[in-house]
This record gives C-alpha cells, structure tokens and sequence, in this order.
C-alpha cells in the first residue's frame, strides 16, 4: 500500500496498492486525511491496513486510520497520543 505527495505544499489522500500475483497497481478509495511521511501496515486475513501520523503541509499528525477491504472504506480511529512522523511500524505475529 502507498500514500503519496504531490508536492511540499499539496499532500494527497491517493491511495494504491500492489496486487503480486497481476504485478499490477489498483487504486483504493481515498484516505480521509491527506499525509505523508506516516506509519502503515497491513493486518488481518482480508489485507486491511492501519495509517498513522505523517505530516499533512507543516501540520504533524497524530490522526489514525483504517482500512476495511470488504467494505473499500476508511475509517477514523481514536487518536495517537503523540504526533509521529517518519516513524516505523511492522505487524506483530500475535495480530
């Protein structure tokens, strides 16, 4: 999966991710909250996926998201208690 910016100024809320076995990109319905430099990694069985922090212009974000493929949504979760931005996420074996 990967979010993207246009420019310094003008973030994106894109969103594509990589399908391995058509070695081909698909677009996803967009984020609610325009970021970049954020967390992201996949969990469950289904490939959803958690985002987290980034920047959004010079605004350091602590907003949480998450990615639902049976329903192709996001939504808003509570809040990071700090803002992250360039930080480093993985998915633990316990889920």
């Amino acid at each position: 999966m990967f979010g993207w910016a246009r420019s310094r100024i003008n973030r994106s809320t894109s969103v594509e991710v990589f399908d391995a076995q058509t070695l081909q990109w698909e677009t996803l319905v967009p984020m609610n909250q325009a970021r970049h430099g954020h967390i992201c990694t996949s969990f469950g069985a289904e490939g959803g996926a958690l985002v987290a922090g980034g920047k959004c212009g010079m605004e350091l974000l602590s907003s949480v998201e998450v990615y639902y493929p049976a329903t192709n949504c996001w939504s808003t979760v509570k809040r990071l208690p700090v803002r992250l931005f360039s930080a480093a996420a993985c998915l633990c074996s316990d889920g």
